[in-house]
């Protein structure tokens, strides 16, 4: 949930391999004297707001709050791609959190200024964040979860539908499939970004694609629903799509695999077997998916 804490436990105290002291030195100095031209300018605002109109004022305060987000946006570029280990850039503080959405004991009641704390951001920083501590070997392992089940995260900042993630998939949000489609696109993105790091960072005589397993699970499908005793549920675990990326282990990408009476575990033990996990169990359900892999 939190960049800031994220950045820290993986790079508040480190340095990457041969960066000498004097480097070292210089680049805190650089970091530390970088001063936000709102900062610069602040004496000046302070006077000027006063003498304004309030239409005008909070004209010039969505001004300087737009300007703020990209000052803050532009500091989270991560480096340049490279092979080599890169201390990423200081996330600053972590997007301000947005009130819930209200419930009015039914159902929730969407409102288009509520129930948004600037996920967009939050995803391409953990993207970056997770791509350079493996490119550092920090870890060998990572979770994102972008969005917890039935979400009622606001999705008109992300895809201008004027709703929540969790009514795309019911029948009163205008659009059926499209709507839902649009929903899961902007989740895809992320994991597709995430993809294209691993794949454009070269790692010996490939790229860190070629020795990884990446897997993106969805919260659920489309079928029966046992708990509410439904047969056309879009709770149901029934039909769940998985998408798998990488080439650890023999993994043959590129193709779609109808995995019929699987289970989506049986995507994450083959994720597991590829890169050398010894199990060919997770919790009650056993087995990789041999066509996941390549015959030869």
């Amino acid at each position: 949930m939190s960049p800031r804490q994220a950045f820290n436990a993986l790079f508040g105290n480190f340095t990457p391999p041969g960066v000498d002291a004097a480097t070292r030195a210089r680049i805190d100095f650089e970091k530390r004297s970088r001063k936000s031209i709102l900062d610069v300018v602040r004496g000046d605002t302070e006077r000027l707001v006063p003498r304004l109109g309030a239409a005008d004022r909070i004209r010039l305060q969505r001004h300087l709050d737009a300007f703020r987000d990209l000052e803050r946006r532009v500091d989270a570029i991560a480096p340049p791609e490279t092979s080599a280990c890169v201390k990423p850039m200081d996330p600053g503080a972590d997007p301000s959190i947005g009130s819930p959405q209200g419930n009015d004991g039914t159902n929730n009641t969407y409102a288009q200024n509520l129930g948004y704390s600037n996920e967009e951001q939050r995803a391409l920083l953990f993207v970056d964040l997770i791509h350079m501590a493996m490119v550092c070997d920090l870890t060998r392992v990572a979770t994102l979860q972008m969005t917890m089940f039935q979400s009622h995260l606001n999705m008109y900042p992300l895809t201008g539908q004027a709703t929540d993630l969790h009514e795309l998939g019911h029948n009163g949000v205008p659009g059926g499939t499209m709507a839902v489609s649009r929903g899961i696109a902007w989740h895809v993105k992320h994991f597709a970004r995430l993809v294209q790091k691993f794949r454009d960072t070269r790692e010996g005589n490939g790229t860190m694609l070629d020795s990884s397993a990446l897997v993106y699970l969805f919260e659920g499908g489309h079928g029966y629903d046992p708990e509410g005793v439904k047969q056309n549920s879009s709770h149901s675990t029934e039909n769940m799509a998985c998408l798998l990326a990488g080439r650890a282990g023999g993994l043959s990408p590129g193709q779609h695999v109808v995995a019929t009476g699987r289970h989506p575990a049986n995507v994450v033990i083959s994720a597991m077997k590829a890169v050398g996990a010894p199990t060919e169990r997770l919790g009650e359900v056993s087995g990789a998916i041999p066509q996941l892999f390549s015959s030869t």
